[in-house]
This record gives C-alpha cells, structure tokens and sequence, in this order.
C-alpha cells in the first residue's frame, strides 16, 4: 500500500495537481491550439506533466482542497475578473496556507524527480529542511516557519522596474521549478498570469530587493504590480524565455496574434501604488 507523503498514512493516492486546476483551467482556455505545454518543460503536454500521486484522499481534499477554494475565490478569481483591489489584498492564514502547500508539492517534486537534475548540496540540504517544516505547519503539528518567505507577484500591473519581456513570460506561462546560484534558492510557481514565490535561502545583499508589499505575511498587504527588484532572480527565470519561444515555434500566424492578444489583454490602467 502506497504512504501519503504529507500525514504518512496508508492509503491509495490520488493523482494530484502539482499545479492548481484553476491555473491549469485558465491556462488551457487561453491556449491558442487547445492543447498547452508547459514553459518549463515545453517537451510535456501539461496533463502530462502537472499530476503526481503524492497525497491521500484526505489530505488532497480536506487539507489542500479547502484552502485552494479559499485562494481561487479570494486572489485568482479576481486576478481573471480584472479585479484586483488597488490596496492590496489583506493577509489571510488560508491564502499563505495554500502558498505554502503548492511549494511544499514542488519542493517534494524537486527532491524526487528532479534531484540529480537541478540540485547542488547545498539546495538539497535546503530544500529537505523546508520540505520538514512545511510538513509540520500544514499538518498543524507547528507554527508557520517564519524563515520561509511566500510572495505573490502579480503580472498585470507591472510597470516600471519589470525585466523586458517578463509580463508575456508569465502571463502565457504554466509550470513549476526550482531554482538557485549556491546562495539563493527560490521555489516558484508560473500560475498563468502571476508568480507564487517561495524563498528558501537569500544571500544578506539581496534581501532588500525583495519588496514588502508581496509577502504573504501577517501585518502585510499584497500591492498588485509590486515586484522584487532582485535582478539574480529574474535572471534565474529569464532563461524560460527561450523555451516561451520553443512552445510558440509551432504555432501559425492566426494562433500566435491569439496568445499576443491575451498577453496585451492585462495591461490595464493601474497604479503600481
């Protein structure tokens, strides 16, 4: 009998999304040929590439499921209505719950299929120990690790300050990955529109460079069009661009003016505040 990898009980497993299915709906919708691939892995239909059997049916629906119904209403739904409050969004322990749960699946995809890929020692050593904690706080066994920074960036709004090309990479992007230099180690989830951010390591230099206003933290608000000026982390996820065009390689004149189209279709008149 298979072991649920957050509570260990056995029991059949249920093949999860590594990613939620609101994004992957949302991504799927938009999709200029009615099929999608993921930017981080373009040689993977994204079917076949975001479901893992990581959990029990418990902890997929009760546990994770509650909490993503609570962020989907909350931030996504408004995120796709064009809604999103000039204020920010205020902190809610089910909005950092799910943030936390979604980097939790993609540090234990990390550290299984993507081990010999991707990490160094030092990544491993990290990654493990924050695999541990998040366990513990989404089983509520311990008290959210304060060391592990969540961040919602969202894309639409962004303004002044964005790397060139980043607001199309990450509207018409879906995927997950982990990446890092030695000192920095960032989980990250391409959600079809926005950035959720986990920071697992960061270098003393670049902990200024990551704006306030996009923790998921208590006390805070998430500013729409507030991003991190932490240019070793833009270039971490610059290179996705390449595989951007890697997707869209295929697509014909009429397919690929539909992607611009959506990519053009966020730009709103908003204050970065």
């Amino acid at each position: 009998m298979p072991t649920c990898r957050l509570c260990g009980a056995e029991a059949a497993l249920v093949e999860s999304h590594l990613l939620p299915a609101f994004a992957v709906r949302r991504f799927m919708r938009t999709s200029p040929t009615g099929a999608a691939r993921s930017v981080v892995k373009p040689n993977l239909r994204v079917e076949d590439y975001l479901k893992k059997p990581l959990l029990c049916a418990k902890c997929d629906n009760e546990r994770f499921g509650s909490r993503e119904k609570v962020f989907a209403e909350t931030v996504d739904a408004r995120f796709e209505n064009r809604t999103l409050p000039s204020k920010g969004f205020p902190f809610a322990e089910e909005l950092r719950y799910f943030v936390a749960s979604l980097a939790w699946r993609i540090i234990v995809w990390g550290l299984g299929e993507r081990e010999g890929e991707i990490l160094t020692s030092f990544d491993h050593e990290e990654l493990a120990a924050a695999e541990v904690s998040l366990r513990h706080y989404l089983l509520d066994e311990a008290p959210y690790p304060e060391k592990l920074i969540p961040h919602l960036i969202m894309a639409p709004y962004f303004t002044e300050g964005a790397p060139g090309g980043i607001n199309e990479l990450i509207h018409t992007s879906l995927g997950a990955t982990i990446e890092g230099n030695g000192e920095n180690l960032w989980v990250i989830a391409f959600m079809s529109g926005y950035l959720v951010v986990l920071v697992v390591a960061l270098e003393e230099n670049s902990f200024i460079a990551w704006t306030l206003n996009t923790w998921l933290m208590p006390g805070w608000q998430i500013i729409p069009g507030r991003i991190t000026h932490d240019k070793k982390f833009w270039e971490s996820i610059g290179h996705f661009g390449e595989n951007l065009q890697e997707v869209r390689a295929p697509l014909s004149k009429k397919q690929t003016a539909k992607v611009s189209r959506v990519s053009a279709g966020v730009k709103l008149t908003h204050p970065a505040g």
